[in-house]
């Protein structure tokens, strides 16, 4: 089974989920608006695949790509290409608003729930891998 590896900067692994997809969503700093991301896990090269992205309107920081079509009450961004990426560094400082995972096979749940309550971990890296067995 292919899932989602959480794993710390040097690559020490963290946490296993077993999921095909999943949407990673996050509150940006300044505007204070959730900034939503859809991921596939490719199931034969375990790379993540970026399908769409969803913002309620643009700010600090926030240029909408070409292409972003207004829907309802939020900015949508599908790639063109299908953006494959083989991993995703997101900074965890503890200062800062969480990240959030959310699936149709696990409930949305915070980022740091998923790590060790005995370290802090500044960057964490997501991955697609192959389930790596039993995870503490």
């Amino acid at each position: 089974m292919v899932g989602l590896c959480i794993a710390s900067l040097n690559g020490i692994l963290l946490n296993f989920i077993a999921l095909s997809h999943f949407e990673l969503f996050w509150q940006h700093s300044r505007e204070h608006f959730f900034w939503y991301e859809s991921y596939i896990i490719d199931q034969s090269t375990s790379k993540l695949r970026l399908v769409k992205a969803t913002i309620p309107t643009t700010g600090a920081g926030v240029d909408l790509p070409e292409g972003a079509i207004f829907i309802d009450d939020h900015w949508e961004y599908k790639p063109d290409r299908q953006q494959v990426l083989s991993e995703i560094l997101l900074a965890n400082w503890y200062q800062a608003l969480d990240y959030h995972l959310c699936s149709e096979s696990i409930a949305c749940r915070s980022l740091r729930s998923y790590l060790p309550d005995d370290q802090q971990y500044e960057i964490v890296r997501l991955s697609g891998c192959k389930n790596p067995g039993v995870v503490k």
